[in-house]
């Protein structure tokens, strides 16, 4: 269901003309113009990745 939901938005995001990029490092988020981060109730987790990976 994730990978559906997943799909739909980046189809979305094509159809409206605009293009896609995934995060593959973190110069990527730095670099990125927009991010479009998961849905709320994963919002916790990838807060607690980006902070594992700053702090070491």
């Amino acid at each position: 269901m994730v990978l559906v939901m997943f799909r739909v938005i980046r189809n979305a995001i094509r159809y409206l003309g605009l293009d896609i990029k995934d995060v593959q490092t973190p110069e990527d988020i730095l670099n990125a113009k927009r991010l479009i981060f998961p849905g709320v109730g994963a919002f916790a987790s990838m807060m607690e990745c980006f902070k594992t990976e700053r702090d070491g």
